[in-house]
């Protein structure tokens, strides 16, 4: 066998461990799925190249060990180096060691410690009640250690108990599926632990105190004891078969595609027929298994207690070669990408091509004697022994190595997101680019896939967040009907549940905007409806049958919670409240300018009719008729103006005419003329409040006196004007005298 420098011999773990690194303790033999979804809860560790789900967890001497999922298209590459070594986690009790998405967990003395993976920091160190007594496991989210009557479940995220669950008897080696583990208690009872609701649930027995061992096939259940009994239960808890392989048996079964196969202490493989329970095949000619087989796409490697190492075809049982190790093998394989992983007593690890059987690459590791199975975690080689714990890695892979194991994590950790087939595609990209070496591809496309990753979680956290608020929002609502925003937010959380964040983020927006809205629209009636109330309270005084109408109209379309048009009718109302207010204001000031006027009139003019108007004016004021009592009162103060204006104006006349100069000889012609009977009839006329036919008479009179003094001057004048003629002019004065004489 050739043995290589340790810088030479260390670079083969990065395909093998980072993306090769398939199985965690959370399931048994289950079947790969046709696309990469992260679980619900919990963490689980998916092989990164072929998307398949954890497959089988087996035990060496009560120590599980990864058995392995991977593609046979990963390339080992040509060295791994030493990554990482806490010499301070050294252990010299046996202990037992899981893989976990980005963590692995170990256990030694009373200890249960977590390092990161791929960096090696610890994560948590905690102190056991007392050491375990079986294998431990994944389930979800927690670690599983087995006690003497119990199991407990601590929280993988930091370590600490959450709960213990009480056992009829002492546990076996634990396999997890999902959030449970199954196990065999001493007593021969099968039971299904369940972390969640506390409790352990029996699904079958068999072979009384006999040991036995667990393996998971989806629902289905094989234990295999050491009297050499294979019995299978399914999902109903019956005993679906039994096989007796006739050999002893000391590890725990495996599922090989269609098979479960048992190593017998005699050195024989035996695959019996998972559906009928009738043996398919027997590998005979090792020397006997204390550790148990692996198996990865259709290959089964199987190291004997010689260090002789057999791979074999699966669905046949045909032999594709063998090989012998220097030293004895401690842990059965873990097998990645395409290599078969042993770690031998000594401490050394050894990498066979699993379908070859080529030698790829040895190294010894920094942990002196192996204390628990070597683990292919997320992103390194895990070795535990008595001079601690060690993580081994591709040195040219590192980057791309944790940005890969990074968002494997991330997958794995979190929920369903919107677009995980998009993510999962990216991530596939990522592994075979990886697998391909090529590290800047895959760093970048890990890397990228991780940023969308977040950002769709960020949507989905932002979804959620508005779904609580409306939901919350809607269930407090009790002013109105908010069905508008319950239809939203039901529509919300169906766009949730289908993983689609962004329209149910905006569905539960929008369902918070309409209920303000409806909010605001509702308060915004309510303050109109309350306006109008108070306005036409503070009016009472007044007649306003319109705003009262619009009134009642806002409160009952505010009762049927239409809300806006209960704020139309409420604000129609005040308009016409604020209306009928001007008009009244108006009519007042109109009767109150009547009144003033009728106060100030002489009483020389009549005022009868305007009182009568102003009565009439008020009754219309009182009915209600605000512009009628305005038009009323306007028009009689402008008849009254104009009536005290016709009075002065005939007083004026009458003064006028009754002032005119003295003449003793116009006065006798005026009274031949008629002044003094118009004099007369116009303070006849005025005294009868006829001021037009008063002020005409009085005109008519000063007209006329007027006259008489032009006759009486115009006579006097005559007659000086012919004397003067006759005295200068006689003889044309007497040629005109003639002629008039004629």
């Amino acid at each position: 066998m050739v043995r290589r420098s340790r810088r030479d011999l260390l670079r083969d773990a990065a395909a093998l461990a980072t993306v090769g690194g398939g199985a965690v303790g959370s399931s048994t033999g289950a079947p790969s799925r046709s696309r990469l979804e992260p679980p619900e809860t919990g963490v689980a560790q998916i092989d990164l190249g072929s998307g398949a789900s954890p497959t089988a967890w087996t035990s060496r001497g009560g120590g599980p060990h990864n058995a392995g999922v991977g593609s046979a298209e990963y390339i080992v590459p040509d060295s791994v180096d030493v990554e990482w070594h806490h010499q301070d986690l050294r252990t010299y009790d046996p202990g037992h060691t899981l893989a976990a998405a980005g963590r692995v967990v170990f256990t030694g003395r009373r200890r249960l410690v977590a390092v990161e993976d791929p960096n090696g920091d610890v994560a948590w160190n905690r102190l056991l009640s007392s050491p375990p007594v079986a294998a431990p496991a994944i389930a979800g989210d927690h670690v599983l250690v087995p006690h003497a009557d119990r199991v407990a479940a601590h929280r993988l995220g930091d370590g600490e108990r959450a709960r213990s669950i009480e056992l009829s008897a002492t546990p076996g080696d634990l396999v997890g599926v999902g959030d449970a583990a199954i196990t065999r208690l001493a007593n021969g009872d099968v039971v299904r632990v369940d972390v969640a609701g506390g409790a352990a649930e029996t699904v079958g027995s068999g072979d009384g105190e006999a040991e036995g061992r667990v393996a998971v096939d989806g629902s289905r259940i094989v234990v295999a004891t050491d009297t050499g009994h294979v019995r299978s239960w399914g999902g109903d808890g019956g005993d679906d078969w039994e096989n007796f392989v006739e050999e002893r048996v000391r590890v725990a079964p495996i599922i090989a595609g269609d098979y479960a196969v048992v190593a017998t202490t005699v050195g024989s493989l035996v695959a019996i027929d998972l559906d009928t329970g009738e043996e398919a095949w027997r590998h005979e000619g090792a020397e006997g298994y204390s550790v148990p087989p692996a198996h990865l796409n259709g290959y089964i490697v199987a190291a004997d207690d010689r260090s002789n190492v057999f791979g074999i075809v699966a669905g046949s049982g045909d032999e594709l070669w063998s090989s012998t190790l220097d030293h004895f093998v401690f842990s059965g394989p873990s097998l990645a990408g395409n290599a078969a992983v042993f770690l031998d007593r000594d401490g050394t690890v050894h990498a066979y091509d699993y379908q070859s059987g080529s030698e790829q690459w040895t190294v010894d590791t920094p942990t002196g004697t192996p204390v628990s199975e070597i683990v292919v975690g997320a992103a390194s080689l895990v070795v535990h022994g008595d001079g601690g714990v060690a993580g081994l890695y591709d040195p040219a892979s590192v980057s791309a190595r944790e940005s890969v194991a990074a968002l494997q994590r991330a997958l794995v950790d979190g929920r369903r997101t919107s677009r995980p087939a998009d993510i999962v595609s990216a991530y596939r990209e990522a592994a075979s680019a990886f697998v391909d070496r090529s590290y800047d591809a895959a760093e970048r496309l890990a890397d990228d896939a991780r940023g969308t990753l977040e950002e769709t979680r960020q949507v989905r956290a932002t979804a959620q967040a508005r779904i609580e608020e409306l939901s919350a929002e809607v269930a407090a609502t009790e002013a109105f009907d908010p069905t508008e925003s319950a239809d939203r937010l039901a529509a919300a959380e169906d766009a949730y549940a289908e993983g689609d964040y962004e329209s149910a983020a905006s569905l539960a927006a929008a369902g918070l905007d309409a209920l303000e809205r409806r909010r605001a629209t509702r308060e915004a009636a309510a303050a109109r409806v309350e306006e109008l109330s108070a306005a036409l309270a503070d009016n009472a005084s007044l007649v306003t049958p319109d705003a009262e109408a619009r009134l009642a109209e806002a409160e009952r379309a505010f009762d049927r919670e239409a809300f806006e048009d209960a704020e139309s009718a409420a604000t129609e109302g005040l308009d016409a409240l604020n209306a009928t207010v001007e008009a009244a204001a108006e009519a007042d000031e109109a009767l109150a300018a009547l009144s003033d006027a009728i106060d100030s009139t002489p009483e020389s003019v009549p005022v009868e009719d305007v009182r009568s108007a102003r009565d009439e004016a008020r009754s219309a004021y009182d009915a209600g008729d605000y512009e009628a009592a305005t038009d009323l009162a306007t028009g009689a103060v402008a008849r009254l103006r104009a009536r005290r204006e016709a009075a002065r104006r005939a007083r004026e006349a009458i003064d006028a005419a009754a002032g005119v100069s003295r003449h003793a000889a116009a006065d006798v012609v005026a009274e031949v003329y008629g002044y003094g009977d118009q004099l007369s009839s116009a303070r006849a006329a005025y005294d009868e409040a006829d001021f037009e036919r008063a002020r005409a008479a009085a005109v008519e009179a000063r007209r006329t006196y007027w006259g008489a003094r032009a006759t009486v001057d115009g006579t006097i004048g005559a007659g000086l004007i012919t004397g003067t003629l006759y005295i200068r002019y006689p003889e044309k004065f007497a040629g005109i005298a003639g002629k008039f004489s004629r």
